[in-house]
């Protein structure tokens, strides 16, 4: 196999900077420089798209958030957060500004608001409402949601 060195640009992508940073050098790489590398991508791939699966646990109350992020910079999810036995969801198309952004239920029936704050690898999630009543008893679904996965939800993740 025979590699120039090339200069890593856009177009060239994650596998293209994957494989010079393997088998760039004079011989091929170590195969634990290979490893490491793989795991640094992975870790890119988690934080620098808001796309993917974020989780929360915490004791008997679990959350997990569906995350699509479009070209307009908005992002479409699904949020569904537990307390025991009781459970609450929410989705819906958010714009935001700054990695941040509001969802307001779509009407009068559903006026729920939850507020996103997205950093790499997590997603704040505040619900504002004192009740909380996030479609079961005591379930809200506040805290810090962890990228699990970078994967593109299914229209069944996101329930379309």
């Amino acid at each position: 196999m025979q590699l120039t060195n090339k200069r890593v640009d856009a177009s060239t992508g994650l596998l293209g900077a994957a494989l010079l940073a393997c088998f760039g050098s004079l011989n091929l790489a170590s195969e634990a420089g290979c490893k490491s590398t793989s795991v640094a991508l992975k870790a890119d791939a988690l934080n620098n798209s808001l796309t993917g699966k974020y989780k929360l646990e915490r004791g008997h109350r679990n959350g997990v958030l569906y995350v699509k992020e479009q070209a307009t910079g908005k992002i479409q999810f699904f949020l569904r957060s537990t307390r025991g036995m009781s459970t609450g969801e929410m989705g819906g198309v958010v714009q935001l500004k700054n990695h941040k952004g509001v969802f307001k239920g779509p009407d009068q029936f559903d006026s729920r608001i939850v507020n996103f704050n997205f950093t790499p690898g997590h997603c704040v999630v505040v619900y504002p409402e004192q009740n909380h009543d996030f479609g079961g008893v005591g379930v809200d679904p506040n805290g810090t949601y962890r990228k699990v996965n970078a994967k593109v939800p299914t229209k069944d993740d996101l329930f379309l």
